[in-house]
């Protein structure tokens, strides 16, 4: 079992059957060999003290669309257990597709756009929720590899099934698996309710948004 991480003022993924940690790569690749120039501006690059470019504000979405992809589309990286693998998968893959994603769309939209330019085997299960968190649960599909886009109080992060085998990756902290459903949902929970409170959202209707993708 996991030993939980510290991530918006909580202790969490502690119920996580394995995990791979990665922090502070919540961004578009920086610097002379990192995205197109143009696109690195558009999000808000600036030119730091030694003439490099680089970027520091969040791309939680479009990384999360990105793993999403990789995920339903059987890419084994996207669920790895090795670290090196993984890591390598989210630096070199998810962050530079994140990063085009952010600037077409910077939401979910950027997938339906990304299947008219290259076909990527994405089908919409559930259209856009409001579901309470608790609520989840009921809405899970029952297909053999599914994935879903979670909008969680200015944040975007991604769950899915493969293989007997639930994760939760969250761009922030990195990617997490659970062979039990309830230690899943649990952890998931925590997670929602960690940034709920961080971001200081009250009131009866503190609804997530989610979409559900299988093949």
């Amino acid at each position: 079992m996991a030993v939980p991480i510290q991530l918006y003022n909580a202790g969490l993924f502690g119920q996580a059957t394995e995990h791979i940690i990665v922090r502070s790569l919540n961004n578009a690749p920086g610097g002379y060999d990192g995205v197109d120039h143009d696109v690195q501006y558009r999000l808000g690059a600036n030119n730091s003290p030694n003439g490099m470019l680089d970027r520091r504000h969040g791309i939680c979405c479009g990384i999360t669309i990105a793993w999403l992809v990789g995920l339903i589309g059987g890419r084994s990286e996207a669920v790895s257990s090795s670290e090196k693998e993984f890591k390598d998968y989210f630096n070199n893959v998810l962050r530079f597709q994140g990063a085009y994603l952010k600037d077409y769309k910077g939401n979910i939209g950027a997938l339906d756009a990304l299947d008219i330019i290259q076909p990527q085997g994405c089908k919409l299960i559930t259209k856009n929720k409001h579901l309470l968190p608790h609520q989840i649960v009921n809405d899970l599909p029952s297909k053999p590899v599914w994935a879903a886009y979670l909008g969680i109080y200015h944040h975007a992060i991604g769950i899915g099934y493969q293989n007997y085998r639930y994760f939760i990756m969250d761009p922030n902290a990195g990617l997490f698996n659970y062979r039990n459903k309830g230690k899943f949902l649990t952890d998931l929970n925590k997670l929602i309710e960690a940034r709920r409170t961080k971001k200081k959202i009250i009131g009866p209707g503190n609804t997530i948004s989610a979409w559900f993708y299988g093949k």
